[in-house]
Formats: structure tokens, C-alpha cells, sequence
């Protein structure tokens, strides 16, 4: 009894502690424009292209896929809610259940945040 007594107050720790996102809830897609990645293996871009907001992802092996351009991949952002965006299939991993990417500004951070789909920051990615 008292296993799933510890059990069950540490799956709700985790819950009440996850960091949630902080946005004042409008469309800070200018704020992101540029080269942002913690890493040269982890870059990622947006940029605004025929009144059209792009994702590019650095994949130099990914010549099949759609959108490929010099060495990045490009998706088209869409909005989600209240300044969250979402880039649909992003994720090509058969295994993986939830392919979108979501991300947005944290106004807290300053930066480019990576989220779940129930808006808990997941990483934060700095600008290059």
C-alpha cells in the first residue's frame, strides 16, 4: 500500500511541477525570425517567405524528403492557440505517436521554446 501511495504522489509531482509556458498570447512569429539551436547538428530557422511563415530544419541526409533545400528541410508553420505554433508531421519516427512539433516565444525566457501538446516546455532552444 504504501508503494503505489509513493507511486501515486510522484506521477502527480510531476504534473504540478512540469514548467508550463509563459506568453502574453499573441502571434510573436517576428520575435522568432533568424537561426536559432543549441548545437550545429540541432539548427532550425524561420522565416517569412510569400507572406508564409517557414520552419526549416537542419537534415543534411534528407534529400527525399519534401521542402528539402541545401542541406534544410522547410515546413509550414500554422497556428495552434494563444501564440502556440505547430509545424503538422514534423516528426518522421514511425514509433513516435504525437508527430507535430510545437513550439512558441516564452515571454519569460526570451527564446524559442520546444512544447508538448499540453504546452509544458519540453526545451529551449537559443538564438544563433
Amino acid at each position: 500500500m504504501k508503494k503505489i501511495i509513493f507511486l501515486l504522489m510522484l506521477i502527480m509531482n510531476v504534473f504540478i511541477f512540469a514548467e508550463k509556458l509563459h506568453t502574453d498570447g499573441k502571434n510573436n512569429l517576428n520575435k522568432l525570425v533568424g537561426n536559432w539551436g543549441n548545437s550545429a547538428d540541432d539548427l532550425v530557422s524561420i522565416r517569412l517567405k510569400n507572406n508564409k511563415w517557414y520552419f526549416g530544419s537542419y537534415c543534411p541526409d534528407c534529400q527525399e524528403l519534401s521542402g528539402y533545400n541545401n542541406g534544410m528541410v522547410w515546413d509550414i508553420i500554422q497556428n495552434y492557440k494563444n501564440g502556440v505554433f505547430i509545424v503538422k508531421n514534423f516528426y518522421k519516427i514511425p514509433s513516435k505517436r504525437d508527430k507535430n512539433f510545437y513550439f512558441a516565444y516564452d515571454t519569460k525566457y526570451k527564446k524559442l521554446v520546444e512544447l508538448d501538446s499540453q504546452l509544458n516546455i519540453i526545451g529551449i532552444i537559443n538564438k544563433r
